[in-house]
């Protein structure tokens, strides 16, 4: 196990313990969480190094690794990626209508065939192995592993990063490699949970985007400014993403004990009003999507 040593939004070395998580997917191991006293960003530790890390991903119960539709989850869940797609390109093609475009973490390449069947030039980076021979396969050239293996010169005019950055060990390196390898004016999006959604404090430990010990980091919006800032970005615009409120809840539910149409019932409530709550206050939804600008 690896033990932060300091924040990585901030550098500071004032880490205390705030909660424990229990891995509910995976493991049933439960995980510690730190809070920076400084800057206020939660990161999981300790956590798995990077020959343990692995294991925690293996698991039917991870579908964005698998494609699987043998639950009505999974069904739920795949109608719902198919949804978010279209609405993805809409978003982007207000900023870029063509150009190369990476995706780093895309899983089995969804995604990234979507936008290659719009025109883009895409290119994909996914650290497990099976899921990045699948988007392989489908978008019929080579996904790399790492951005580190990426193509020497590699250049992009987008990088997108769908809830991939929580899971990323090395934050302000992550941040330099994205830099480098947007060109000038080069837009980027990320997606990520947001811990101080209305549903994250609703269900607590069990809130299902905690993840860990695949979750790394929890962050927030002035978290995610602070390091597009130090890294030369120019934050466009932060927008709500209202589908995952359900979809976390829905799990977060089963995460609770409960099964059967009282899960999803009660998911749907929790998702609805944590929706109203973003849309009427200040508060995030239970995830939400940031758009950058290279400066």
């Amino acid at each position: 196990m690896d033990h932060l040593a300091a924040c990585q939004v901030c550098a500071s070395s004032a880490l205390r313990l705030v909660t424990r998580i229990k891995d509910h997917s995976v493991s049933q191991e439960s995980f510690e969480i730190v809070a920076c006293a400084v800057c206020g960003a939660w990161f999981t530790s300790p956590r798995p190094g990077p020959n343990s890390i692995g294991a925690y991903y293996q698991s039917t119960k991870y579908i964005s690794h698998t494609n699987a539709s043998t639950s009505f989850v999974d069904r739920i869940y795949q109608l719902v990626r198919k949804r978010t797609l279209a609405s993805k390109h809409r978003i982007i093609t207000s900023y870029r209508t063509n150009g190369r475009l990476l995706d780093i973490g895309c899983g089995t390449g969804q995604f990234a065939l979507f936008m290659k069947r719009k025109g883009y030039q895409v290119s994909g980076v996914e650290p497990d192995a099976g899921s990045r021979s699948q988007a392989s396969t489908i978008l019929e050239h080579t996904v790399h592993a790492s951005i580190e293996v990426l193509p020497s010169g590699s250049n992009y005019d987008l990088i997108t990063m769908w809830h991939v950055l929580e899971h990323v060990p090395d934050l302000q390196p992550t941040f330099a490699s994205l830099n480098h390898l947007l060109a000038p004016g080069g837009h980027l999006l990320i997606a990520i949970p947001d811990r101080e959604s209305w549903d994250a404090r609703h269900y607590g430990e069990a809130w299902a985007a905690y993840d860990v010990p695949r979750h790394l980091s929890h962050l927030r919006r002035q978290d995610l400014r602070h390091l597009l800032d130090q890294h030369g970005f120019e934050l466009l615009r932060i927008r709500p993403m209202y589908f995952d409120a359900y979809y976390i809840a829905l799990l977060s539910e089963q995460y609770e004990g409960r099964n059967g149409v009282s899960r999803f019932l009660r998911a749907g409530l929790v998702g609805t009003y944590s929706n109203l709550v973003s849309w009427t206050s200040s508060a995030p939804t239970s995830s939400t999507m940031y758009i950058a600008r290279k400066r």
